[in-house]
């Protein structure tokens, strides 16, 4: 069992590292049916911390703090909301909802359809509020940022940035609010 928990997170791992995203999205499918989700989101938290503030002194020139506060803001009020959720919800549809989110942004991957470009930058608040949501339950607010984020048409070094500031923020209010 060690062995396989260790090779889910490595690959998780070596996903975020290549793509700048994806470390809950591969690890938390995969460990939530192996362990749960009460032990794993926490496992995973403690996992992606230190690999995005790497990540994030990095490549920091490239951050833009006007796109990542929106965000983080907007995941201020979701992150209570998937916190509860995952809390007081039975595990079964907690692990379904995990599965549609999974699924359908594999699905959305794997089509890469052309996504409208969003010029007004309002549009973060309810994306971050999505992505709040989603952390907050399963530590996976990657597919709201990342849509986000290529709708806005970031550059590849500010997109993966941006992504790694705006994770570090929420892990922070996420522990912080976490009882």
């Amino acid at each position: 069992m060690t062995f396989l928990i260790a090779g889910i997170v490595l690959l998780a791992v070596f996903t975020q590292a290549v793509t700048g995203f994806g470390l809950a999205l591969v690890s938390m499918g995969l460990l939530a049916q192996t362990l749960g989700v009460q032990v794993a989101a926490p496992l995973i938290a403690l996992t992606a911390a230190p690999l995005e503030l790497i990540v994030l002194v990095r490549h920091r020139r490239s951050l833009n703090l006007s796109a990542v506060w929106r965000l983080a803001l907007g995941s201020m009020i979701g992150i209570p909301i998937g916190l509860l959720g995952v809390r007081y919800l039975n595990e079964k549809v907690v692990l379904v909802v995990l599965g549609v989110v999974i699924i359908a942004y594999a699905l959305y991957a794997l089509r890469t359809p052309k996504l409208p470009e969003l010029k007004e930058s309002g549009w973060a608040y309810g994306f971050g509020f999505l992505a709040g949501i989603l952390g907050g339950a399963y530590n996976t607010a990657g597919p709201p940022t990342v849509l986000y984020g290529s709708s806005r048409q970031w550059s590849p070094a500010e997109f993966k940035t941006n992504l790694q500031g705006f994770f570090c923020s929420t892990m922070c209010w996420s522990s912080w609010v976490t009882p």
